[in-house]
């Protein structure tokens, strides 16, 4: 048999326990057709489970109708419901589900039409009525800097309340180093003392290294100044072997590159080291369940639940399917009410023209 061929014949059949709907890491190489594909074999028996023990009826009935054309629940044909017989009437859904639309001329929220928005008297008086009934609210942004914004909005109007922000620190990369070898090795290449003068290269390059000079130069100084104290004397040996002819010169800048790309790699595995053990330290310290206020990217909510939701919602014509699917997973969070903070540029929004037909669906 081709080692590339699989054998079925030897494989027990699945239970299908994951909606394809809520993928969210395609950064990390997740796909939702590869479920989807298993599937379409028919070798192996699938089991749909749709029962939703989160959120009540109304909120999976909007998010189904929002978003009912997610093409990775295309084999799945999943359509959630939740674990109560109680039917949903108008009245309830309008409780349950509510809608506030901002205009725009541009896409994406600005930092003072998303401010209007949280200050506004519907978002005002969803989260001071969840409060008063002693409700956990979630406010959850498609971005870091949109959920900051939402928090300091939070912060402001209530002030007695507690107000958390889960959303892990971020690993960033050093790579100023890997830059400059990429770039701007050959500077160097005919230097008497390359070893020393790769400092001089790269402060002169630094604009083109890294983002953001005033914020990023600091840390750059501080690596060339660890760098050159841990590979120094190797340097010196290397000159010496260089003088003796038992090295080139080309060997010499080869292992002068080598050491720089290798004490890059040191540096940023530290940090995630470091990184990852404060975020950890967090969840520990974080005690959510004491929160009043949480507030996450959608990200960092998936396979939680909170009691009412405030959601930032990008309503485009033009939203893709990685997006559709995230958006799926911050309207599935809540249990007992979900505000959606949409904004966009269409006359009549798809967040509301669909909350109407899902509203119409039900008995009065």
């Amino acid at each position: 048999m081709n080692a590339n061929t699989i054998n079925f014949s030897n494989i027990s059949p699945i239970i299908r326990s994951t909606d394809p709907s809520q993928t969210l890491y395609e950064f990390r190489n997740s796909n939702p057709e590869v479920l989807n594909a298993l599937q379409r074999t028919g070798v192996f028996d699938a089991y749909s489970l749709q029962v939703n023990f989160r959120s009540n009826q109304a909120i999976l009935d909007y998010a189904n109708t929002l978003l009912a054309d997610v093409r990775a629940n295309d084999a799945a044909g999943l359509r959630l419901v939740a674990n109560s017989i109680t039917p949903v009437t108008k009245a309830d859904f309008e409780d349950k589900v509510r809608v506030s639309y901002t205009r725009t001329t541009v896409r994406g929220w600005s930092n003072d039409l998303l401010s209007q928005a949280m200050f506004s008297d519907v978002t005002h008086d969803f989260i001071r009525d969840a409060l008063a009934s002693h409700r956990q609210v979630a406010l959850i942004a498609h971005t870091r800097a949109l959920a900051s914004r939402m928090e300091e909005c939070a912060s402001s109007q209530f002030k007695s309340a507690t107000v958390l922000n889960i959303c892990p620190q971020r690993v960033w990369a050093f790579d100023a180093f890997s830059r400059f070898c990429m770039r701007y090795w050959d500077e160097i290449k005919f230097s008497q003392h390359p070893f020393w003068d790769v400092r001089g290269c790269i402060l002169n390059h630094l604009d083109d290294l890294v983002y953001n000079v005033s914020k990023s130069g600091p840390i750059v100084r501080s690596a060339l100044d660890e760098w050159e104290a841990r590979t120094a004397q190797a340097y010196n040996g290397w000159a010496t072997q260089e003088a003796a002819g038992r090295f080139t010169h080309d060997q010499v800048l080869d292992a002068i590159k080598a050491s720089l790309l290798s004490f890059e790699n040191h540096l940023n595995a530290v940090n995630q080291h470091l990184v990852g053990s404060r975020n950890e330290e967090l969840k520990k310290q974080n005690d959510m369940a004491n929160a009043n206020i949480i507030v996450s990217t959608i990200h960092s909510v998936k396979g939680l639940e909170f009691d009412d939701v405030v959601i930032d919602y990008a309503d485009d014509s033009r939203m893709d399917e990685a997006d559709k699917r995230m958006y799926y997973v911050a309207l599935t969070r809540a249990k007992c009410h979900e505000l959606v903070l949409a904004h966009g540029t269409l006359v009549m929004p798809p967040c509301e023209t669909r909350w109407l037909e899902c509203r119409d669906s039900y008995p009065i």
